[in-house]
């Protein structure tokens, strides 16, 4: 199993989603833009990060094997 940390810059409140094949799951960043999924399977992966109640603002990783 892996632990995904990540930090946001600019540093603010976002909401990050880890999207998986088998699904998605969600946690929102620090005040310092740190965030952190744990317990997580190998496997493809993205993450899509954006601010809250942002309608279509969004950023986007390339697919990733983790």
């Amino acid at each position: 199993r892996i632990r995904i940390d990540g930090w946001a810059a600019p540093a603010g409140e976002l909401t990050v989603e880890l999207h998986r094949p088998d699904g998605m799951v969600s946690t929102t960043t620090d005040e310092d833009g740190r965030f952190v999924f744990e317990d997580v399977a190998p496997g493809p992966a993205s993450l899509l990060l954006r601010t809250p109640g942002a309608d279509g603002d969004a950023v986007t990783t390339p697919i990733i094997e983790l």
